[in-house]
């Protein structure tokens, strides 16, 4: 599973009674509210709304975005998630992982479909190795801040600020490690033990999201499946709340935005303007552009192959022409550049370890939101390095 290796350590029983003592004092009830919910009807568009939910979350629009706010402990969870599940995947090969955070890390990592998602999210430095590190349990399970900070403090030393910010990832179960079972390749001295060969502590768990596909194959999951989950979302909170309610609007505004990212242009020019009335239909109507991820190394192949044709084709045609007057002769070695001794050619600017290296697309990416959407704008995140608006 993933880059880790399994364990006879903890069974399922013990990983159930882990999730029974996460719970302060074994007091409050272990809910799974939003575990179910980012597993079932969050994948169809809809908000977490029941009798049952509001008394646990109470929803909050925060700097205009909505969070689900734990009425106990004040843990404010992102009401998306970071869904990075291949497309199509079915709700039993998911899992659910709770990433927790800082406030400033918060507003950086929602909404970002741009390559700095993954080191916004990733600890190089973490007391088991290099993640993304989680938690199985929601904000309700955790039942409490001291049961929060302990989950922290069991992989981050550098806890000075409060994680009381959250955000879901939506993953494959291969990607999804829990450490007391799995263990990273720095955890030498096997699963459930820091890279120091101290045991994790008792009723704590903590686990690692590992992203096995590949940044660029993770990060096209990540816009394909937000820009199919906000044309639900805003169909359903059209025909819930109205067209002119501010959530509406907001995600409107989103689901305009993962567009552009996404290459479709015309399209979200026509929902900016008004000039589109069916979210779904308009859909058909957009042609995906190229993608506009930066390859990766191993992603130039093609490139090179169409270089090396280009090549070819020279070559043939100064074969062709060879001794006609006014025509350069052929080369003494074809293929190659003369003084090179029989080796390639040095590959031009722009290539690096003969894999064609093109510009960072997300450099030129805009903002998520507009600062011209009012009130119930998106903060302006970090894009390309650039401070917040």
């Amino acid at each position: 599973m993933g880059c880790g290796k399994s364990s006879n350590g903890a069974t399922p029983a013990a990983v159930q009674k882990n999730a029974q003592s996460a719970s302060e004092n074994g007091t409050q009830k272990v809910t799974n509210l939003l575990h179910d919910h980012f597993l079932g009807n969050y994948r169809n568009g809809l908000d977490l709304d029941s009798a049952e939910s509001s008394k646990v979350y109470a929803i909050r629009d925060m700097a205009g975005d909505i969070v689900y706010e734990h009425r106990t402990t004040g843990i404010k969870t992102w009401t998306k998630a970071v869904d990075v599940a291949p497309p199509g995947s079915s709700s039993t090969q998911l899992e659910v992982l709770f990433h927790y955070t800082t406030e400033s890390q918060f507003t950086s990592i929602c909404g970002n479909l741009t390559h700095s998602v993954w080191s916004l999210m990733q600890d190089e430095h973490g007391l088991f190795g290099s993640g993304v590190y989680c938690s199985p349990f929601e904000a309700a399970a955790l039942g409490s801040q001291k049961n929060l900070s302990r989950h922290t403090k069991a992989f981050c030393l550098d806890d000075w600020e409060a994680f009381d910010f959250c955000i879901p990832i939506l993953a494959s179960k291969r990607d999804c490690l829990d450490l007391r079972r799995f263990q990273l390749p720095e955890m030498v001295h096997g699963p459930g033990k820091t890279i120091h060969g101290h045991e994790m502590d008792e009723g704590v768990d903590v686990s690692v999201f590992k992203n096995t596909a590949g940044p660029a194959t993770a990060l096209k999951s990540l816009r394909s499946n937000a820009e199919e989950r906000l044309r639900m979302e805003v169909v359903e909170r059209q025909a819930r709340l109205g067209k002119d309610h501010p959530y509406t609007l907001q995600s409107m505004n989103s689901l305009i935005s993962c567009l552009k990212v996404n290459g479709k242009t015309q399209e979200a020019e026509r929902h900016a303007s008004g000039t589109s009335s069916d979210v779904v239909a308009d859909a058909s109507l957009s042609p995906v552009a190229p993608s506009s991820i930066a390859p990766v190394a191993g992603a130039g192949i093609e490139a090179l192959d169409n270089q090396a044709a280009i090549s070819r084709a020279a070559a043939a045609v100064l074969a062709a022409t060879q001794g006609v007057k006014g025509l350069a002769p052929l080369p003494a070695s074809s293929g190659n550049n003369p003084g090179t001794n029989g080796r390639p050619a040095p590959m031009p600017s722009g290539k690096s370890n003969g894999v064609a290296v093109e510009p960072n697309a997300a450099s030129s990416l805009p903002a998520l939101m507009s600062d011209a959407q009012g009130p119930n704008r998106r903060r302006a995140m970090h894009v390309a390095g650039r401070p917040r608006e």
